[in-house]
């Protein structure tokens, strides 16, 4: 009988102990949980950004080598088109509307000399000395109002060397390039004084110095002969 007590008391005594124990150990577990939990990952590490390959950079110009390039960028420029005068006494239409030429197929020329009421002597801006016929006009013999020949012409090349003699001037082509003789036919276009740009052609048969001879296939200012 003592042998069974005391066996049963110890057995007590580990029970006793042995419940405290599971709880501290049941603790610490729960305690480590809730370390890890609150612990952050490792934020991943950001890659470097690429970078951009640096240009060479390029040396300027300067000197006799800007100089050229400024005549290069010259030469290619295209002059702008002249203003066309909308007053009573330029090349606007019966409606006032103004026309303006095309400048597709334009050539700049300086006049070295007339040589009639409409012909005259360019040199072009490649140096070349051309013989240009007016568009769209002739030259009446004046036997209609009882004038001679000679007179009359001799009226309509002072008109037309008011006009364009020694001034600078645009030529414009219409369908035809040339005529029977091989000379340019072409619109002449100039600024006057009042710089306003007017057509040679049209201001000579306005002044009566002229007459309209518009002839297919030229017929682009047509109405403004009229």
């Amino acid at each position: 009988m003592g042998g069974r007590s005391a066996a049963t008391g110890g057995k007590r005594h580990h029970r006793r102990w042995e419940a405290p124990t599971r709880r501290v150990l049941l603790c610490l577990l729960l305690v480590l949980l809730a370390a890890c939990a609150k612990t952050p990952a490792p934020a991943a590490t950001p890659a470097a950004p690429a970078t951009a390959a640096t240009p060479p950079a390029t040396a300027a110009l300067t000197g006799p080598q800007a100089t050229a390039g400024a005549a290069v960028a010259a030469a290619f420029a295209r002059p702008a088109p002249s203003a066309v005068s909308t007053s009573a006494s330029g090349i606007a239409g019966t409606s006032g509307t103004p026309t303006v030429a095309t400048a597709t197929s334009d050539e700049f020329a300086t006049v070295v000399r007339v040589l009639d009421g409409a012909t005259i002597e360019v040199r072009l801006a490649d140096g070349r000395l051309e013989t240009v016929r007016y568009l769209g006009i002739a030259l009446p013999d004046g036997s209609s109002i009882g004038a001679s020949p000679a007179c009359y012409a001799a009226e309509a090349t002072a008109r037309n060397r008011a006009l364009v003699e020694a001034k600078q001037v645009r030529l414009e082509r219409d369908v035809s390039d040339r005529d029977r003789t091989e000379r340019p036919v072409r619109y002449v276009w100039v600024t006057g004084d009042d710089g306003a740009t007017r057509m040679a052609n049209v201001e000579l048969v306005r002044g009566g110095d002229a007459a309209a001879a518009v002839l297919p296939p030229d017929v682009k200012y047509q109405q403004l002969f009229l």
